[in-house]
């Protein structure tokens, strides 16, 4: 078990909500939003104390030495989180103490959990040395008990792990300051979390709007509602920005009803040569590709050809026998039929398929393509033998399956 993410595991679950940080905000927003709330019940003064357990008065050295060798491939979760019962206990001295026993410049490759550890309780008592201490080692080698050490210090003094960020943005973004930030906030209800966001910085902005639409979408329909009407009251980019988890995660489940509905939402591709709403009906033809090519039928104002073309192709790559059994019997099969044959077609010209596909794939579409020009070939035979004397005749041959493309 990797201790970063065990120390981040308990940053976000001993915290409930938080203040944050932003470069270039002004100070007094910022610090009145922390000290509105009420401090941590664990201070570094309360963590001080653990010193007087009784693992606290034992070597550190040789608590660790005996974790280590009962662990040595560092892969046993049970010994280590034995283990941080231990270290969680140990004074500021004990931890140096058990620095020189795990090293701290070893390979990054190579690294215990048992540093991660140390860095971590250090930090709970006394988050400036062991910063400074941190950051002095090489770099490759620094940024895991850093990013430990910053943990630590949101968990139990966050006001002064704010003025560190403050002082320190570059290093901090570095840490993932603003991914902790986020964390925290959400914590706490949704509406609350994005209030506060709103006085951050823009990465941890994402983070909480992003990752409160997507709850919201999951949510009740009622919920669901209620989150659409709050969000009016934020400014364009975050709102988009929840809109925008909000619909992919709503129409991962319900996509028709988000794509019936979706001009209700006013919602804005940041990049219109990518829309949201395509990629939601992709997504929608990738599960249920039939539902989802009848709906694109029912409102052709919906999608265009080349969307129902995406839905129909992906479906023959991943069922060809159920896409084959749903074609055979439309009046436009011949029209569908053609313009894979077409697409497959110039893939393979353009050596796309053979570089990115096994060749169990490649004959896959190698016979979804025969099988599709025979099928064009008997909806529209003067149209289909027409393109294929036009292209090389060994593409011809492959696609006929071996007879005389010639006519």
């Amino acid at each position: 078990m990797n201790f970063r993410g065990t120390a981040i595991l308990l940053l976000v679950t001993a915290c409930t909500g938080w203040l944050g940080y932003r470069a270039g905000i002004g100070p007094d927003q910022a610090e009145a939003m922390w000290a509105a709330r009420d401090r941590p019940a664990a201070t570094r003064q309360g963590l001080s104390k653990g010193g007087d357990r009784a693992s606290a008065r034992k070597s550190a050295t040789a608590l660790l030495q005996d974790f280590k060798a009962r662990d040595p491939g560092c892969n046993n979760p049970l010994v280590q989180l034995e283990g941080w019962e231990s270290v969680r206990a140990f004074t500021a001295e004990q931890c140096l103490e058990g620095l020189k026993v795990t090293g701290e410049e070893m390979d990054p490759t190579s690294r215990t959990p048992w540093a991660g550890m140390l860095y971590f309780r250090w930090a709970e008592l006394d988050p400036d040395a062991a910063m400074e201490r941190a950051l002095r080692l090489p770099e490759g080698h620094n940024h895991d008990f850093a990013q430990s050490v910053l943990s630590a210090w949101f968990k139990n003094d966050p006001e002064a792990a704010y003025r560190w960020c403050k002082s320190e943005p570059k290093r901090a973004e570095r840490l993932s300051g603003s991914n902790m930030m986020g964390a925290m906030l959400l914590s706490e209800p949704s509406q609350s979390a994005m209030a506060k966001a709103t006085l951050l910085d823009k990465m941890t902005r994402y983070r909480v709007f992003g990752d409160a639409g997507t709850l919201a979408g999951r949510d009740t329909p009622e919920a669901r509602q209620a989150f659409l009407q709050s969000l009016g009251k934020y400014g364009d980019e975050d709102r988009q920005l929840a809109l925008k988890a909000l619909l992919r995660s709503w129409g991962a489940s319900e996509a028709r009803e988000v794509l019936e509905r979706w001009d209700e939402f006013g919602y804005h591709d940041p990049n219109p040569s990518f829309p949201e709403k395509d990629s939601i009906l992709r997504r929608w033809g990738s599960r249920e590709p039939e539902q989802a090519l009848a709906w694109t039928e029912e409102i052709p104002q919906a999608a265009g050809q080349p969307q129902q073309l995406d839905i129909y192709k992906r479906w023959v790559d991943s069922d060809p026998e159920a896409a084959a059994r749903w074609l055979e019997g439309r009046d436009n099969a011949g029209e569908y039929a053609a313009l894979l044959v077409k697409q497959f077609h110039s893939a393979t010209l353009k050596g796309t398929v053979s570089r990115s596909a096994t060749q169990q794939v490649r004959q896959s579409r190698e016979e979804a393509q025969r099988r599709h020009y025979q099928l064009w070939a008997r909806q529209q035979p003067q149209a289909a033998a027409e393109w294929l004397n036009g292209i090389d005749t060994a593409s011809a041959t492959k696609i006929k399956g071996g007879e005389d493309a010639t006519h």
